[in-house]
């Protein structure tokens, strides 16, 4: 079997796998950001294959008015390393970096100066690491009309994601709180409607959550999880009290996969 084949045959096979949770980070200039917004409404279609050949499934990015962006996406490979290295060996992928370096500040490719974030914890569909065996593209996938971001998925959620920072010095004790979370704290995410939440870091500090809600407004998405009362008394205890940055929450405005409600 050709790799062209076995990309193809890991598309679309219905058989059940593990899916990897990932994370980066990443910034654009924000001189032209309409524009920059815009191409990602219309990716071209042979990239987006590109991508889903290459195993980027449920891809979302999200980003800050500052050119601050961040992009979460479920993938087939080892990580975020091996879906890049997949996409370098890609025609379309050169040509599309290409045009996307005009939107960064030193002219680079956006891809390139990415940083990955280490998966902390995850509350949702699938295993603790953060994994699922659901197939996330189906044999009926086709390229994309609109890859905006901001559609509800098929079950009616809107994406979320946000930025925080915790103190370097506290950044250890931190993580252990997070993966050591009380089974009442974390049941308070799917009772408040935060589904799928997943927790990634940097080891400066840095902090990205994601999660998956019905409501259309993350303040109220949150307060709805600040009055649980089990997840607030944890929260005070072992997280916020480290927060030098609280929650900052991000504009989703790129999504490629079957889960959403096209425009």
């Amino acid at each position: 079997m050709t790799s062209t084949e076995s990309l193809s045959s890991t598309m679309h096979s219905p058989k059940a796998k593990e899916y990897k949770r990932s994370c980066f980070q990443m910034k654009f200039s924000t001189e032209n950001l309409p524009q920059y917004l815009f191409d990602h409404e219309t990716v071209w279609p042979e990239m987006q294959q590109a991508l889903v050949d290459c195993g980027w499934y449920d891809y979302s990015l999200f980003y800050r008015d500052d050119g601050f962006a961040v992009g979460v996406f479920r993938t087939d490979t080892s990580g975020f390393d091996e879906a890049c290295a997949r996409m370098d060996k890609t025609t379309i992928n050169a040509k599309w970096q290409s045009v996307m370096s005009k939107y960064t500040p030193a002219n680079v490719v956006p891809i390139d100066a990415a940083k990955e974030l280490a998966l902390v914890t995850f509350i949702g569909e699938g295993s603790e690491g953060g994994g699922t065996m659901a197939p996330v593209v189906s044999a009926s996938w086709a390229p994309q009309a609109y890859t905006g971001g901001g559609q509800p998925t098929l079950d009616g959620r809107r994406r979320f994601c946000f930025r925080m920072r915790v103190a370097t010095e506290h950044i250890t004790s931190w993580l252990h709180a997070m993966r050591q979370m009380p089974t009442d704290a974390r049941h308070a995410f799917s009772s408040c409607g935060w589904h799928n939440y997943s927790v990634y870091h940097r080891d400066d500090g840095m902090i990205v959550g994601y999660f998956e809600s019905c409501t259309s407004d993350f303040a109220v998405a949150y307060a709805r999880l600040r009055d649980n009362i089990a997840y607030r008394t944890w929260a005070d205890a072992h997280v916020n009290a480290h927060l030098v940055d609280d929650r900052e929450p991000l504009v989703h405005y790129f999504y490629l996969g079957v889960n959403q409600k096209h425009k």
